[in-house]
């Protein structure tokens, strides 16, 4: 089901300042189809047009309508996703020792947790997890492999009481999303006061997406919205959240599986990832450029 693209620059979807087109599409962009928005997709830089918001520093993409952009992710499968359970599981306990140096176990909600995961590692250290995800396989994966508590759902359509949890956890989410803000501002109110948000999204800022241009891995077509340190904060601040803390976000992946997520790449990555087919390379542990990931810390700002 392709994804309809403006052509002509649209205003900032978080200042509503006119933008610019940074990147025109790639070269050989492909119309989206579902298996391009599954986490393991191998088309990583492969983008429709990208739009520069000078103003708060904000990378975009037109957005589908809210109908289309639900139905491509209830339909994901990823089997593929289980490969790195392992490396994905010990990413989740670095996130969540770097919650807990400011929250003790409570209750959690992850926004978006896939097969749950996280909600595994977190219910391990004694947090009483919920989480919700949209695709349907999912869901399904993680009830029957885990047990974690998993509902189908998005933070656009979940409804929770205010002050329902103590944390709030969106690894990979929010650049995902038509509207950030309103999603922030959701949170908001689940949240209790003085409860921890932490999520990880991608950094338009950092130097391997200014000197790689429209061939940077993090350019996707599932990808609407492209942050900086700078935007984030706005973003923060307007849904009346206290920024604690700012890192990379560091990710490690067996090098087979990298360079199958780079099999569409600008020509000088592909070139580079072919290592990971040879057998001798492909189980070998990396770790990914770090400052391409920002993971954030913040709390509701007091009223």
């Amino acid at each position: 089901m392709p994804i309809p693209r403006q052509l002509s620059a649209p205003p900032c979807p978080l200042c509503d300042s006119r933008a610019v087109l940074r990147h025109a599409a790639s070269t050989g962009h492909r119309a989206a189809r579902g298996e391009q928005f599954a986490c393991t997709n191998a088309y990583a830089g492969d983008h429709g047009p990208i739009y520069w918001c000078k103003a708060c520093k904000l990378g975009f993409s037109p957005s589908p309508s809210p109908e289309v952009l639900l139905k491509l992710y209830e339909e994901v499968d990823d089997p593929g996703y289980l490969t790195e359970s392992e490396n994905r599981e010990r990413h989740a306990r670095s996130i969540l020792r770097t919650i807990e140096r400011r929250q003790p176990p409570g209750r959690m909600l992850e926004i978006g947790s896939q097969i749950g995961l996280l909600l595994r590692v977190a219910e391990q250290r004694g947090w009483t997890a919920t989480g919700i995800e949209p695709s349907k396989w999912a869901v399904s994966e993680g009830r029957k492999q885990f047990g974690v508590n998993l509902n189908r759902g998005t933070v656009e359509t979940a409804a929770f009481p205010p002050g329902s949890f103590d944390c709030i956890v969106m690894v990979d989410v929010l650049e995902h999303l038509i509207d950030p803000l309103a999603a922030l501002r959701r949170c908001r109110t689940w949240l209790v006061e003085g409860g921890i948000l932490a999520l990880s999204t991608v950094n338009m800022g950092a130097v391997g997406a200014r000197v790689l241009g429209t061939n940077w891995p993090g350019f996707m077509d599932m990808h609407l919205q492209y942050f900086t340190r700078q935007s984030l904060r706005e973003y923060l601040a307007r849904s009346e959240f206290e920024l604690l803390s700012a890192r990379p976000d560091a990710r490690s992946f067996s090098l087979g599986y990298v360079s199958g997520r780079l099999a569409h790449s600008g020509r000088v990555i592909r070139m580079l990832s072919r290592a990971g087919a040879l057998p001798v390379a492909r189980n070998l542990r990396i770790t990914l450029p770090t400052s391409d990931l920002i993971l954030v810390i913040a709390r509701p700002r007091e009223k």
